[in-house]
Formats: structure tokens, sequence, C-alpha cells
């Protein structure tokens, strides 16, 4: 399990941004208690779940005020589409894809947010996109979207198993 400052760093370096950005992101969500909070001179771990909705808060590039709560919507998102209320597992959501994709479970995907609807695209596993949410049809459209890349997610991957 990586530690939140190696994650942190790892997040920054992959998607180009500040540091100091990216950590900020990580104490707001330590602030709303979606990622936890050390005691004295021990690291805080983060297991590959905290780490991808750290991710997700820092890539949806929302102000800093809602970026633990968008970060924990992207993270809670399910498969659109698909009816799971007689399976036997609880439905994947864009957190738990996210989490085997940087354990290295799940390789060659592509993840797109649009930031606005709060929906997701996977592509890249099977032959089908999958969408995360509820795309909504505002008649608009989408104004913000992130990205990120096969070869930036398992470099992000590396970084954090290292």
């Amino acid at each position: 399990m990586p530690t939140l400052s190696k994650a942190v760093l790892a997040i920054a370096r992959v998607l180009a941004i500040s540091h100091g950005h990216a950590s900020h992101v990580a104490r707001a969500a330590q602030a709303a208690r979606i990622l936890p909070t050390g005691a004295g001179p021990v690291p805080v771990r983060l297991s590959h779940e905290q780490v991808a909705t750290l991710l997700l808060g820092v890539l949806s590039g929302v102000p800093l005020n809602r970026a633990a709560d968008t970060a924990r919507r992207f993270a809670a998102l399910e498969i659109d589409g698909i009816d799971f209320s007689h399976a036997l597992t609880p439905p994947p959501t864009l957190g738990r894809l996210l989490a085997n994709i940087l354990a290295g479970a799940v390789p060659g995907v592509r993840v797109t947010l649009d930031v606005d609807a709060v929906t997701a695209i996977v592509t890249g596993v099977g032959d089908v996109p999958l969408t995360f949410g509820t795309p909504v049809n505002t008649g608009r459209p989408i104004r913000r979207t992130a990205s990120l890349s096969p070869r930036a997610l398992h470099a992000l991957s590396l970084s954090i198993q290292q």
C-alpha cells in the first residue's frame, strides 16, 4: 500500500500538475474523511481504491471546495444500463475499476470523465465502452472532460507500487 505522499507525488507527476494542487486535494479529501489522516510520525497508507478516489478528485479539476465531494461521487458511479439487482457481488464502481487498474489487474484502459454530467466512459475493456453513471441529455455539448490514457494509468500504477 502506497503512502499518501507517494500517491500525491505520482499523481502530480503523471498528470503534469503541481504537487501543491494534488496535495491540497488530498487534504480536502482527508478533511471530508474520504482519505485517512495520520497520527504522529507514521505515514498514512492508502489502499488502491483510496488512491483511485484521490486521482478522480485531482483529475476532475473542480475547485478545491468541491474536490472531495466530486471525488466521492465519481468513485461511487456504477455501470449504467446493466441490472445488478440479482448479482452475487456488488455492482462494479468506477472507483473499484480504477483500483484494479492501479493494482495492475486491468491493463490497457482509457478513462474519460465528463465533469459537468458526473459520468465516465471506460474504453479498452472488451469490445464495448463502459459508461459509469447515468448520462443526462442536457441539450448542450460536453464542456469539461478529463482523460487518462492507458500509458498514464500504467505509469501511475508502477509509481505507487515501487
